[in-house]
């Protein structure tokens, strides 16, 4: 019996059952049959001889809640409360929101289900509860500390979480933030299923949410199939169980998921998926990890968030995916975002050991927008071999690298080796925005990767183009094809570098080069086959940096192998093909001419705008051979009609049946660059 079973307390019943007996003139036998009724609500008060669920003695109004109703337990007087599911039963929710002490809900053998919603410490109660037993807890909906203080640990049942709508542990918005605790660790998971629709461990500012699963849980599936939120808009999210050991990088304390676990977010590409680690909503301060240990990873996402921010907060977040596996070797998201927003700082960790070879990311690609952003292994770095796909044949992405638009500095850092990248973008921005009082550093280092399919298409692209701001683009074999192009600003300490490695770099409408103090540059290597710049006749090439010879500022050319397939040098005639570093539809040789010679008329002197350095070339060739040149050419793909080339005339062993028609090419500047 409990303590509010004695004295007043079992007079004040047995008072209003003699009072009912005489109101409705019927025997009291009657009235107590009552108490076997249902009810919408109905508040436990311990007011019974046992602690039966099925007394209704022990229910405000002396009514045993139905299916229908939502059975609360506020404990006010009563202190460490014991509550009996003595029968298997069903009810359509179960509130804890007691301001002391602990209930204690025993389901014995039996199975209680509740088919709306578990709630404990919401709306600006405090709300603490163990459930204990050998029976079976079957779960619809938790909602844990929504904007109050809930804490509910499970031991010693069978929880059946295998089709869950919301749960929701620690919720906040703006000044009233949620702390809540859900602890299974001591728990059973039945058939070791946790599925559910919106899964949210402290969501939004000042929450702060816990959702112990144990080291030896026995969960074995986790299915999200709409949301993952942890520290989302703002707050402290703990998912797994809190690690004994160090692990890796990871300190005693750092929560971590439990090993083996088949993790999936989303249902099908048709039905995609979220995850948001660690945002902020404006105010609160995002911090969160989800750390998978083993298992398997299958995903399904249209957003994928590790650490966001807003102007007055950001947010801190892992998701370590280096040694799990990614079912199908793909992860096809349609918007990524790492390290996106200010004051955030976000890692996603990829290894080869994940068995990833495919990224598509059809709609946006945002590391470090006023944060810092990082993904692959230890050392930044991508796994080997991956095939990326951004955007899509319908839709242009938008790709950011390290941005900063507000005056608040960012640093991101995408590095991937081998593979390829096929790539339809709206705009690629890397190291851009800066200003007095922030600055942004991006690299997109793609040196390895060769561009196929669609290569780089891209409409709009920046490079370093903002004040103190460093962005470094590097790119492998291929063909780039880009509308605008800007290396560098004319701002204070902007850098710009885009560096190309065997790389057609098509100009579509205008490329431009420029900066002060370290500029704007782009350094192109070619690499045994024509590559470098390719311009369209109605395109522009503006290169004007305060260019000094050495810090190389403006276009640099490097001849870094001999041709392949050539005898030698050639002369222009028919069967000659061109071995070149930069192609201009038209005739412009008179404004590379001075972009070479620069202001002053005079070569190798510091406001030199373009230079070229052919030492590497050897045998037949000789760095003597590279010019500036018009061609009139032929119409093949070889040389096409009305072009203007830094490089040379090649012989070829097999000349083309192509016949005579004259002297193709006009030699207009020969000089040897050492």
């Amino acid at each position: 019996m409990n303590t509010r079973q004695a004295g007043i307390r079992c007079e004040d019943k047995m008072n209003r059952i003699l009072k009912s007996t005489l109101v409705a003139g019927l025997p009291a036998l009657v009235v107590l049959g009552v108490g076997s009724g249902t009810s919408l609500g109905q508040t436990w008060d311990g007011g019974g001889s046992d602690n039966n669920w099925s007394t209704g003695l022990n229910w405000v109004g002396d009514i045993v809640p139905g299916s229908a109703a939502n059975a609360t337990f506020n404990a006010t007087g009563i202190a460490n409360p014991t509550n009996d599911v003595d029968t298997t039963r069903s009810i359509a929710g179960v509130t804890y929101a007691n301001p002391t002490g602990t209930y204690v809900t025993d389901l014995g053998a039996n199975t209680l289900t509740v088919t709306g919603s578990l709630s404990a410490g919401n709306s600006a109660t405090i709300g603490t509860a163990t459930i204990q037993g050998t029976g079976t807890l079957q779960l619809n909906n938790i909602a844990i500390g929504s904007f109050g203080t809930g804490s509910v640990t499970m031991t010693g049942i069978t929880v059946d979480a295998s089709n869950l709508g919301t749960v929701t542990v620690g919720q906040g918005f703006h000044s009233a933030g949620g702390n809540g605790t859900l602890d299974l660790s001591g728990a059973t998971i039945d058939g070791g299923t946790l599925d559910v629709d919106i899964l949210s461990v402290a969501l939004g500012r000042f929450s702060d949410g816990t959702m112990n699963l144990g080291s030896t849980s026995n969960l074995t599936t986790l299915t999200v199939n709409n949301t993952l939120n942890i520290g989302a808009g703002g707050g402290t999210g703990r998912f797994g169980f809190a690690t004994p050991v160090a692990v890796g990088p990871y300190a005693i304390g750092t929560y971590v998921m439990p090993s083996g676990i088949a993790v999936k977010v989303g249902t099908s590409l048709a039905s995609r998926g979220n995850i948001i680690l660690a945002t902020s909503d404006g105010g609160g301060v995002g911090t969160s990890n989800l750390i998978l240990s083993g298992g398997t990873f299958e995903s399904y996402l249209d957003t994928l968030t590790v650490a966001g921010g807003t102007a007055n907060g950001g947010g801190t977040a892992i998701l370590d995916l280096s040694t799990t596996s990614i079912v199908g070797g793909t992860l096809d998201i349609n918007n990524l975002s790492v390290g996106n927003g200010r004051f955030s700082n976000g890692t996603l960790k990829l290894t080869s050991a994940s068995g990833l070879t495919t990224v598509k990311v059809n709609t946006a690609l945002n590391m470090a927008l006023e944060g810092t952003g990082r993904i692959g292994d230890s050392a930044n770095l991508m796994p080997s071999n991956i095939a990326w796909t951004i955007g899509t044949a319908t839709n242009r992405a938008s790709v950011t690298v390290g941005a900063s638009a507000g005056g608040w500095s960012s640093n991101g850092l995408l590095v991937l080796s081998g593979g390829s990248m096929d790539a339809r973008i709206s705009t690629l921005q890397v190291g851009t925005g800066g200003s007095n009082n922030g600055s942004a550093a991006g690299t997109l280092d793609m040196r390895s990767t060769p561009l196929i399919g669609n290569g780089l298409d891209v409409t709009t692209m920046s490079v370093g183009t903002g004040r103190n701001d460093n962005g470094k683009v590097y790119l492998g074999t291929g063909t780039a094809n880009v509308g605008t192009t800007t290396i560098g600003t004319t701002d204070v300490g902007s850098a710009g570098l885009l560096e190309l490695y065997g790389t057609v770099f098509k100009v579509n409408t205008l490329m431009t080069i420029n900066g002060l103090g370290t500029g704007g540059r782009i350094n192109s290597r070619v690499q045994g086959v024509s590559a470098g710049l390719d311009i369209a006749n109605s395109a522009s090439l503006t290169i004007t940096s305060s260019a000094l010879v050495s810090t190389n500022e403006g276009l640099n050319i490097v001849f870094a192998n001999n041709p392949l397939s050539a005898l030698g040098v050639g002369t222009g005639a028919a069967g000659d093909n061109v071995y070149w570093g930069l192609r201009w539809a038209g005739n412009h040789t008179a404004a590379l001419t001075a972009m070479l010679r620069g202001a002053d008329n005079i070569l190798n002197n510091a406001d030199d705008l373009l230079r070229w350095n052919a030492s590497a070339l050897s045998g037949a060739f000789n760095s003597s051979a590279v010019s500036i040149f018009y061609d009139a050419g032929f119409g093949t793909p070889e040389r096409p009609l009305n072009m203007t080339y830094i490089g040379f005339y090649t012989a070829i062993p097999e000349p083309t049946s192509l016949g005579l028609v004259g002297l193709a090419g006009i030699g207009l500047l020969r000089r040897r660059r050492a």
